[in-house]
């Protein structure tokens, strides 16, 4: 076969993708520590965390960008707690006392995942319910400050 090349076909690096571990995920208060969610404390989908600013602000000029990497960016967590348990109560109760909750360190599923340490935390938003006997869950939504951009404050 006169004329033909032969080309290397791409080669698996056998690379492991990891596991993920789905009683690793919770919530850790730095001053309340009776509000403390354990993955025995939540409904199945588990906690959520949505980062709802822009790390870095574009702003457009007459022939580009100029970048403004922002300080923090805000998030929300979602925690489905289980209401059958009293850990749902502790958490009504803070809420009907002061829903500022201070700072809180989200730890992730995944073993190779930096914990998420959140500033000025607050309840925003309490889910819905239904007391039919078919959901055993309550959301709580909570909002922080993520900080990022840490080398802005290298001022020198």
């Amino acid at each position: 076969m006169s004329g033909t090349t032969t080309t290397a076909a791409a080669s698996n690096p056998l690379i492991a993708q990891g596991t993920l571990n789905r009683v690793a995920g919770r919530v850790v208060f730095a001053n309340l520590l009776a509000l403390n969610v354990m993955p025995s404390n939540l409904g199945q989908r588990g906690i959520s965390l949505r980062v709802t600013g822009e790390p870095t602000t574009m702003i457009e000029t007459m022939t580009g960008m100029i970048t403004s990497p922002a300080p923090f960016v805000p998030v929300d967590v979602m925690i489905p707690l289980l209401r059958t348990q009293p850990l749902a109560n502790a958490w009504q109760s803070q809420i009907v006392l002061y829903s500022v909750l201070g700072n809180v360190t989200i730890y992730t599923d995944a073993p190779t995942y930096s914990p998420y340490a959140l500033n000025n935390v607050g309840v925003t938003a309490i889910g819905d319910q239904t007391f039919d006997g078919k959901e055993g869950t309550i959301t709580y939504t909570l909002k922080g400050t993520l900080p990022i951009n840490n080398q802005l404050w290298q001022l020198t």
